[in-house]
């Protein structure tokens, strides 16, 4: 479900930064420097993920402004951010019943 919620603000969410995004979409650099910035806009970490190639997928966000930053951390604890955004809208997973 984590994927589908992360594929979904990708597919929907531009390549561009809002305006007032506080990081680059390209920019890279230590994954501590980039939380120090989100946590300043009050975005906190809403959902990770690792990938089958190594590095880890975490989406961050603030849910009162609706504002979201996705990057990729690599096991060296670089951090890119893959995109921004606004109107970030948290949903709750449907029950999968097998």
């Amino acid at each position: 479900m984590k994927n589908l919620l992360v594929a979904a603000i990708i597919l929907t969410s531009t390549a561009t930064s809002a305006l007032s995004a506080p990081v680059k979409v390209g920019k890279c650099g230590p994954r501590d420097g980039l939380v120090k910035v989100l946590e300043k806009v009050k975005e906190e970490q809403l959902s990770i993920a690792l990938t089958k190639s190594g590095p880890m997928m975490e989406l961050w966000g603030n849910r009162k402004k609706g504002s979201y930053t996705l990057f990729m951390t690599a096991p060296n604890m670089m951090a890119c951010v893959v995109s921004t955004g606004e109107a970030l809208e948290i949903v709750q997973p449907k029950k999968i019943h097998y």
